[in-house]
Protein backbone atom coordinates (compact mmCIF):
# COMPACT_ATOMS: atom_id res chain seq x y z
CA UNK A 1 0.00 0.00 0.00
CA UNK A 2 0.76 3.55 -0.71
CA UNK A 3 1.99 5.85 2.05
CA UNK A 4 -1.00 7.85 0.58
CA UNK A 5 -3.16 4.78 1.31
CA UNK A 6 -1.91 4.03 5.35
CA UNK A 7 -2.30 7.76 5.90
CA UNK A 8 -5.63 7.72 4.76
CA UNK A 9 -6.34 4.62 6.32
CA UNK A 10 -5.47 6.08 9.65
CA UNK A 11 -7.68 9.10 8.87
CA UNK A 12 -10.87 6.87 8.76
CA UNK A 13 -9.73 4.97 11.38
CA UNK A 14 -9.89 7.70 13.47
CA UNK A 15 -12.84 9.20 12.33
CA UNK A 16 -14.68 6.03 12.66
CA UNK A 17 -13.80 5.79 16.20
CA UNK A 18 -14.91 9.45 16.73
CA UNK A 19 -18.31 8.82 14.92
CA UNK A 20 -18.68 5.71 17.31
CA UNK A 21 -18.23 7.14 20.41
CA UNK A 22 -19.56 10.40 19.67
CA UNK A 23 -22.06 9.59 16.46
CA UNK A 24 -24.88 12.15 17.52
CA UNK A 25 -25.71 11.05 13.93
CA UNK A 26 -22.85 12.16 12.57
CA UNK A 27 -21.76 10.26 9.83
CA UNK A 28 -17.84 9.69 8.34
CA UNK A 29 -18.77 12.79 5.59
CA UNK A 30 -19.60 15.06 8.73
CA UNK A 31 -16.51 14.66 10.80
CA UNK A 32 -14.01 14.86 7.80
CA UNK A 33 -15.79 18.08 6.62
CA UNK A 34 -15.81 19.78 10.17
CA UNK A 35 -12.19 18.56 10.69
CA UNK A 36 -10.90 19.82 7.15
CA UNK A 37 -9.93 16.72 5.64
CA UNK A 38 -10.09 17.26 2.01
CA UNK A 39 -8.58 14.12 0.51
CA UNK A 40 -10.70 12.22 3.28
CA UNK A 41 -13.64 13.70 2.28
CA UNK A 42 -13.18 13.49 -1.38
CA UNK A 43 -12.69 10.02 -1.04
CA UNK A 44 -15.75 9.48 1.15
CA UNK A 45 -17.59 11.99 -1.39
CA UNK A 46 -16.51 9.21 -4.30
CA UNK A 47 -18.77 6.39 -2.15
CA UNK A 48 -22.73 6.17 -3.50
CA UNK A 49 -23.73 5.25 0.01
CA UNK A 50 -22.90 8.74 1.81
CA UNK A 51 -25.82 11.23 1.31
CA UNK A 52 -23.71 14.49 1.36
CA UNK A 53 -26.70 16.25 2.98
CA UNK A 54 -27.49 13.79 5.64
CA UNK A 55 -28.46 15.72 8.57
CA UNK A 56 -27.20 15.00 12.30
CA UNK A 57 -28.84 15.34 15.05
CA UNK A 58 -28.48 19.16 15.18
CA UNK A 59 -29.83 19.15 11.72
CA UNK A 60 -26.47 20.02 10.45
CA UNK A 61 -25.01 19.22 7.24
CA UNK A 62 -21.13 18.50 6.65
CA UNK A 63 -21.38 21.65 4.79
CA UNK A 64 -22.97 23.59 7.84
CA UNK A 65 -20.69 22.13 9.87
CA UNK A 66 -17.02 22.74 7.36
CA UNK A 67 -18.20 26.56 7.54
CA UNK A 68 -19.03 26.73 11.48
CA UNK A 69 -15.41 25.04 12.19
CA UNK A 70 -13.89 27.04 9.61
CA UNK A 71 -12.59 24.75 7.15
CA UNK A 72 -13.36 26.61 3.45
CA UNK A 73 -11.27 23.80 1.75
CA UNK A 74 -13.85 21.45 2.61
CA UNK A 75 -17.19 23.51 2.05
CA UNK A 76 -15.93 24.42 -1.58
CA UNK A 77 -15.39 20.80 -1.98
CA UNK A 78 -18.78 20.18 -0.67
CA UNK A 79 -20.21 22.76 -2.79
CA UNK A 80 -18.57 21.67 -6.04
CA UNK A 81 -20.32 18.47 -4.88
CA UNK A 82 -23.83 19.25 -5.00
CA UNK A 83 -24.41 19.68 -1.38
CA UNK A 84 -27.44 21.92 -0.75
CA UNK A 85 -27.57 25.28 0.61
CA UNK A 86 -31.47 25.55 1.88
CA UNK A 87 -30.53 23.62 4.92
CA UNK A 88 -30.83 25.21 8.76
CA UNK A 89 -29.51 24.29 11.77
CA UNK A 90 -31.26 23.78 14.89
CA UNK A 91 -30.18 27.22 16.34
CA UNK A 92 -31.74 28.50 12.68
CA UNK A 93 -28.31 29.10 11.09
CA UNK A 94 -28.31 28.88 7.41
CA UNK A 95 -25.35 28.85 4.93
CA UNK A 96 -24.68 32.45 4.94
CA UNK A 97 -25.02 33.08 8.56
CA UNK A 98 -22.26 30.88 9.26
CA UNK A 99 -20.21 32.03 5.98
CA UNK A 100 -20.97 35.76 7.18
CA UNK A 101 -19.76 34.70 11.16
CA UNK A 102 -16.90 33.19 10.01
CA UNK A 103 -15.71 35.53 7.59
CA UNK A 104 -15.61 32.97 4.72
CA UNK A 105 -16.23 35.94 1.89
CA UNK A 106 -15.42 33.98 -1.36
CA UNK A 107 -18.14 31.15 -0.29
CA UNK A 108 -20.67 33.94 0.75
CA UNK A 109 -20.38 36.30 -2.31
CA UNK A 110 -21.14 33.03 -4.88
CA UNK A 111 -24.60 32.34 -3.12
CA UNK A 112 -25.97 35.22 -1.15
CA UNK A 113 -27.93 36.24 -4.14
CA UNK A 114 -30.58 33.63 -2.97
CA UNK A 115 -33.27 35.88 -1.02
CA UNK A 116 -33.94 33.14 1.50
CA UNK A 117 -30.48 33.06 2.71
CA UNK A 118 -29.80 36.93 2.64
CA UNK A 119 -32.76 37.73 4.82
CA UNK A 120 -32.80 34.34 6.42
CA UNK A 121 -33.46 35.02 10.94
CA UNK A 122 -31.93 32.51 13.30
CA UNK A 123 -33.42 32.03 16.86
CA UNK A 124 -31.36 35.60 18.01
CA UNK A 125 -32.94 37.19 15.31
CA UNK A 126 -29.80 37.89 13.64
CA UNK A 127 -29.38 38.05 9.63
CA UNK A 128 -26.11 37.33 8.16
CA UNK A 129 -25.10 40.72 7.76
CA UNK A 130 -25.89 41.41 11.63
CA UNK A 131 -23.43 38.70 12.07
CA UNK A 132 -20.54 39.82 9.41
CA UNK A 133 -21.21 43.28 11.27
CA UNK A 134 -20.58 41.74 14.69
CA UNK A 135 -17.61 40.05 13.64
CA UNK A 136 -16.00 42.75 12.08
CA UNK A 137 -16.22 41.28 8.35
CA UNK A 138 -16.19 44.56 6.81
CA UNK A 139 -16.49 43.00 2.97
CA UNK A 140 -19.08 40.65 3.31
CA UNK A 141 -21.06 43.56 5.15
CA UNK A 142 -20.89 45.53 2.15
CA UNK A 143 -21.28 42.47 -0.75
CA UNK A 144 -24.25 41.51 1.19
CA UNK A 145 -25.40 45.16 1.07
CA UNK A 146 -24.89 45.82 -2.74
CA UNK A 147 -27.73 42.35 -2.65
CA UNK A 148 -31.39 43.78 -4.45
CA UNK A 149 -32.53 40.59 -2.74
CA UNK A 150 -31.53 42.16 1.05
CA UNK A 151 -34.62 43.55 2.29
CA UNK A 152 -34.84 43.32 6.16
CA UNK A 153 -32.47 46.23 6.96
CA UNK A 154 -34.56 46.64 10.00
CA UNK A 155 -34.78 43.97 11.40
CA UNK A 156 -33.51 44.00 15.24
CA UNK A 157 -32.29 40.79 16.46
CA UNK A 158 -32.64 39.63 20.39
CA UNK A 159 -30.53 42.63 21.69
CA UNK A 160 -32.70 44.66 19.72
CA UNK A 161 -29.46 46.21 17.31
CA UNK A 162 -30.52 46.83 13.62
CA UNK A 163 -27.57 46.44 10.99
CA UNK A 164 -27.84 50.23 11.54
CA UNK A 165 -26.51 49.92 15.35
CA UNK A 166 -24.11 47.73 14.62
CA UNK A 167 -22.31 50.06 11.74
CA UNK A 168 -22.82 53.09 13.44
CA UNK A 169 -21.29 51.27 16.51
CA UNK A 170 -18.09 50.22 14.61
CA UNK A 171 -17.65 53.15 12.43
CA UNK A 172 -17.96 51.70 8.91
CA UNK A 173 -18.95 54.91 6.64
CA UNK A 174 -18.71 52.96 3.88
CA UNK A 175 -21.61 50.66 5.37
CA UNK A 176 -23.62 52.95 6.83
CA UNK A 177 -23.87 55.05 3.12
CA UNK A 178 -25.01 51.48 1.51
CA UNK A 179 -27.89 50.55 4.30
CA UNK A 180 -29.00 54.58 4.24
CA UNK A 181 -29.65 54.11 0.08
CA UNK A 182 -32.15 51.49 1.52
CA UNK A 183 -33.76 53.81 3.38
CA UNK A 184 -33.83 52.07 7.00
CA UNK A 185 -35.37 53.67 9.55
CA UNK A 186 -33.65 56.06 11.31
CA UNK A 187 -35.03 56.20 14.76
CA UNK A 188 -35.12 52.62 16.27
CA UNK A 189 -34.00 51.90 20.14
CA UNK A 190 -31.82 48.29 20.96
CA UNK A 191 -32.70 46.92 24.28
CA UNK A 192 -30.26 49.58 26.24
CA UNK A 193 -32.87 52.44 24.73
CA UNK A 194 -29.90 53.50 22.12
CA UNK A 195 -30.49 54.91 19.21
CA UNK A 196 -27.91 53.99 16.20
CA UNK A 197 -27.30 57.84 16.05
CA UNK A 198 -26.59 57.94 19.95
CA UNK A 199 -23.97 55.19 18.95
CA UNK A 200 -22.30 57.33 16.11
CA UNK A 201 -22.15 60.31 18.58
CA UNK A 202 -20.84 58.78 21.85
CA UNK A 203 -17.96 56.52 19.32
CA UNK A 204 -17.27 60.22 18.25
CA UNK A 205 -18.10 58.71 14.44
CA UNK A 206 -18.65 62.37 13.09
CA UNK A 207 -18.68 61.47 9.37
CA UNK A 208 -21.48 58.59 10.40
CA UNK A 209 -23.53 61.56 12.60
CA UNK A 210 -23.10 63.77 9.97
CA UNK A 211 -24.81 61.77 7.57
CA UNK A 212 -27.43 60.19 9.47
CA UNK A 213 -28.40 63.72 10.27
CA UNK A 214 -28.80 64.25 6.84
CA UNK A 215 -30.64 61.58 6.41
CA UNK A 216 -32.93 62.86 8.79
CA UNK A 217 -32.71 60.66 12.09
CA UNK A 218 -33.74 61.89 14.90
CA UNK A 219 -30.81 64.94 16.51
CA UNK A 220 -32.42 65.79 20.41
CA UNK A 221 -31.28 62.50 21.14
CA UNK A 222 -27.33 62.95 20.44
CA UNK A 223 -25.54 63.32 23.60
CA UNK A 224 -23.26 65.68 24.55
CA UNK A 225 -25.14 67.46 21.91
CA UNK A 226 -22.21 70.68 22.19
CA UNK A 227 -19.67 67.99 20.21
CA UNK A 228 -21.68 68.06 17.21
CA UNK A 229 -23.50 71.84 16.89
CA UNK A 230 -22.25 72.31 13.74
CA UNK A 231 -23.29 69.28 12.28
CA UNK A 232 -27.04 70.02 14.24
CA UNK A 233 -27.55 73.81 13.25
Amino acid sequence: MKKTGVLMAILLSILLFSCARESKGATLLHWAAQEGYVDVLSDLLEKPSLAVNQLNEKNETALLLALKNEKPKTAALLLDKGAALDFIDSRGWNYLHWAAFTGAADLAKGFSENPALANGVNKDKNTALHLALERGHREISLSLLKLETLSNVNQQNNKGDTALHLACFKGYDDVVKLILAKKPELNLKNKRGYYAIQLAAEANHKSIVEMLIQAGADTSVIWPARDFLDLIF
